[in-house]
C-alpha cells in the first residue's frame, strides 16, 4: 500500500474512533508514526511554565515577526514567501465551526511585499495554505486573516489538495483529542527553490509541519517533511531533528532542554507517559 494510501485509511480511520479515548489517543500515534510523522510523549509537570508562546520558534538575528488574528509568521523578503506560520489550537476553538470557510483569498494591505493573487494567476499552482482555515474557524476575523495572501505559498494541486490537506486534518484531529496543540509549519527555504512563481515568488521543493501537544499530563510530539513534487513513495516519517536539520529553525525552544531533546528527537515513540 502507498504512503498516500495509508494517509486516506489512517484519516477515515481516525474519524470512526475518535470517540475511543484512550484507546484512540493511542491509535492516533501509531497510525501518524507509521505514515510521516515520530510521536514522543513525556510528563507536563516536567516542564513548568512553557505554554506561553510554545508555538514560536527561536528567532534569528534581525528576523521580525508579524501578529494576524489566530497565527504569527516570519516573512522571507528575499523569497517573498513566509519562513513559518506558527499557531495553537484548543480543543473548545476545534468545536468552534459555526464560522463558514471563505471562498476567496484576499491580499494582506499590511505587508506588501507577500505574493498578490494575481501573482498565481495562469501558474498552475495552488494558493497553500500554512495556517489552515479549518483549524481558524473559531471566529470570523481569524477565518478572514487565514486567507490573507501572507499565510501562503505556491504548491502543486496534487500536494495541496491530497497529502498536505490530509496533513493538516491530521494535525487538527490530534488537536480535537488534546487540550491543546502548538504548531509551527512553512516551506523549507534553506535549498534551491523548484521554481519561481511571477519571477520572483520562491516554490518550495519540501514542506514541513511539527507540533507539540497536550493532553492532561502529557506532551507528545509530531512532525512532518514532505517533498511536494515527489511520489507517493517518498512520503515518510521523519522527527522534529531531522526538520531542524533542514530549516535550520530552532523549534519550541522555550521547553527546558532534556525535554524538548526527548521530544524532538523521538524517544518513547508512541508511547504516552502518565
Amino acid at each position: 500500500m502507498t504512503a498516500l494510501k495509508l494517509l486516506r485509511t489512517a484519516a477515515s480511520s481516525i474519524v470512526i474512533y475518535k470517540d475511543m479515548g484512550p484507546l484512540f489517543s493511542l491509535f492516533t500515534c501509531i497510525a501518524i508514526s507509521v505514515l510521516l510523522t515520530t510521536c514522543a510523549s513525556v510528563p507536563v509537570q516536567e516542564v513548568g511554565s512553557w505554554r506561553n508562546q510554545l508555538e514560536l520558534p527561536a528567532l534569528t538575528a534581525g528576523e521580525q515577526v508579524q501578529k494576524r488574528e489566530g497565527y504569527t509568521f516570519s516573512f522571507d523578503f528575499t523569497k517573498r514567501v513566509p519562513r513559518w506560520v506558527a499557531y495553537s489550537l484548543t480543543k473548545d476553538q476545534t468545536a468552534k465551526t459555526e464560522i463558514k470557510r471563505m471562498k476567496r483569498f484576499k491580499n494582506d494591505p499590511r505587508l506588501p511585499e507577500a505574493a498578490k493573487k494575481s501573482d498565481y494567476r495562469n501558474s498552475n499552482y495552488d494558493r497553500g495554505h500554512l495556517a489552515p482555515a479549518g483549524a481558524l474557524q473559531w471566529s470570523a476575523a481569524s477565518m478572514y486573516d487565514s486567507f490573507l495572501m501572507t499565510n501562503t505559498a505556491p504548491q502543486v494541486p496534487s500536494f495541496n489538495r491530497v497529502v498536505w490537506r490530509l496533513i493538516e486534518e491530521l494535525v487538527t484531529l490530534k488537536a480535537r483529542e488534546s487540550d491543546e496543540i502548538y504548531v509551527t509549519t512553512g516551506p523549507v527555504l534553506t535549498e534551491a527553490c523548484m521554481a519561481k512563481l511571477a519571477d520572483k515568488i520562491c516554490v518550495a521543493r519540501r514542506f514541513f509541519k511539527v507540533a507539540v501537544a497536550i493532553q492532561g499530563e502529557n506532551l507528545q510530539a509530531m512532525a512532518f517533511l514532505v517533498p511536494q513534487n515527489a511520489s507517493q513513495e517518498e512520503i515518510k516519517q521523519t522527527s522534529i531533528d531531522e526538520v531542524e536539520k533542514a530549516t535550520g529553525i530552532d523549534f519550541f525552544p522555550r521547553l527546558p532542554d532534556d525535554i524538548e531533546e526527548m521530544l524532538e528527537s523521538g524517544i518513547d515513540s508512541a508511547v504516552a507517559t502518565k
